[in-house]
């Protein structure tokens, strides 16, 4: 299945070129398009969303690391702005066009080339059959956030023996997910609220609703900058609904 996302306007601006390999339809900017990054240097992680709030829409589906110490944050190139939203590339490991908050601080802002965006400077919204095998923990409207779940280390320990991992990104998108900024190890059950699973149905994207400087948060091996949203294996969570292992 291709990516293609969706626009929010109706005003064309660019020339889609899609790569045969992986199914990826990518934008060329129209000449003029002027565009800008920075690095992401917020207190926090920001989460990236597939568009901005709505029903719907507004899923987490990665995050731009911001800077640890010697470590500068992950380059962002805005392509555009809608209500407290900005829309462009986030370049690192994650290296895919979608939404941040307008509160995550960029630092050294400067002008840059085309960010190479589908929907170019009108932005668009990444489906949520695109980066999802369909299931959620409920359906648009019926609820705001994720469900109460668990995750259970003892019970994928054959998996993964050092503990169930907590990832910032797997690129839920792709065929198949490709794990990468590791959070942490859980070697003890932890709760969590779980939102959907990944299109390959292999990890779920959680919420830690824990307080962020609390002793849970700090004891299961989280630092002060890991963002509230990761990702877990799926053999890993276990819910009340049993929606995951049902």
């Amino acid at each position: 299945m291709s990516i293609r996302h969706h626009r929010f306007t109706l005003v064309p601006k660019i020339a889609a070129v899609c790569a045969v390999a992986t199914g990826i339809c990518l934008a060329t900017a129209v000449p003029g398009d002027a565009d800008t990054k920075g690095t992401v240097a917020s207190t926090v992680d920001a989460t990236i969303r597939n568009a901005p709030p709505g029903k719907g829409a507004g899923y987490v589906i990665g995050n731009a690391l911001t800077e640890r110490g010697s470590h500068p944050g992950v380059t962002f190139t805005q392509v555009t702005t809608s209500g407290e939203f900005r829309y462009g590339r986030v370049h690192g490991n994650v290296d895919f066009c979608g939404w941040v908050s307008t509160q995550a601080k960029l630092a050294g802002t400067k002008s840059a080339s085309s960010a190479k965006c589908p929907g170019g400077t009108d932005g668009r919204a990444l489906l949520f059959r695109q980066f999802s095998n369909g299931l959620r923990n409920c359906e648009p409207g019926h609820c705001s956030g994720g469900s109460y779940a668990k995750v259970e280390p003892s019970k994928c320990s054959g998996t993964y023996p050092k503990g169930a991992p907590a990832f910032g990104n797997v690129s839920p998108w792709l065929p198949k997910a490709q794990p990468h900024d590791l959070y942490t190890r859980f070697t003890a059950t932890y709760e969590v609220y779980w939102r959907y699973v990944s299109r390959d149905g292999a990890w779920v994207m959680v919420q830690d609703q824990h307080v962020r400087t609390g002793e849970s948060r700090k004891s299961a091996g989280f630092d002060h900058q890991a963002s509230d949203w990761y990702f877990v294996p799926r053999a890993c969570v276990f819910d009340a609904q049993q929606k995951l292992h049902h």
